[in-house]
């Protein structure tokens, strides 16, 4: 039996919910640890940069980021990010190999 009325739902919680009852706070998304502490210059460079760097296609290094061959972590968007450090390091390795 439906009871008529105004028995929709409040936001009479702490304050933080918009119209439609979610938290108008966004969640802090997650990231790897930047700067000395983490080891890292905190800068990071997309498939298409780090593909450039290493004279390969984009989807070569998002292939090898999937198998696990180069260092990167993935966006809350579903992007990868790859450090440049790591990136110039192995860029530098596979010149060694060419002059080799």
């Amino acid at each position: 039996m439906r009871v008529m009325g105004s028995e929709a739902p409040t936001n009479a919680g702490n304050g933080n919910a918009n119209a439609n009852g979610h938290s108008s706070t966004r969640p802090t998304p997650l990231r790897p640890k930047l700067g000395p502490a983490g080891g890292d210059s905190g800068v990071y460079l997309r498939a298409a940069e780090a593909a450039a760097l290493l004279h390969v296609s984009p989807k070569t290094v998002s292939r090898w980021a999937k198998e696990g061959k180069i260092p990167h972590f993935v966006t809350l968007g579903g992007h990868r990010r790859f450090p440049k450090d790591a990136i110039e390091a192995i860029a530098a390795g596979l010149e060694d190999i060419d002059e080799g």
